[in-house]
């Protein structure tokens, strides 16, 4: 009974710090990659780092200007995405709910 019991502590914590090193990981990439496409969508060259070129290129635009041209970067960017065909009218819905709560927030 005991060598089950920590057979199944053992394998519980194997599976909880395979599951945390995974989800960091995710997180790690989406964190970047959003990085890079705000870089794409404002036309300032790539460094990985939200800095003052990033910044001052965001701040020199209205919010809703800068959120259109996200999004028109990742509505672009799915398109060429393989799936696209499946999955990208989903992904298009998404995108213009986002755009029409900006434009229904008074942002755009």
């Amino acid at each position: 009974m005991s060598t089950a019991f920590v057979s199944g502590a053992g394998a519980s914590a194997l599976a909880g710090y395979f599951g945390m090193y995974t989800s960091t990981r995710a997180a790690v990439r989406t964190t970047q990659a959003a990085r890079t496409s705000l870089q794409d969508a404002l036309g300032v060259a790539r460094d990985g780092l939200l800095g003052p070129r990033t910044l001052g290129a965001a701040h020199a635009l209205p919010v809703g200007d800068v959120l259109v041209r996200f999004l028109a970067y990742r509505q672009a960017l799915y398109h060429g995405l393989p799936h696209a065909s499946v999955f990208g009218m989903g992904w298009t819905r998404r995108l213009f709910g986002v755009l029409r709560a900006i434009y229904e927030g008074g942002l755009g």
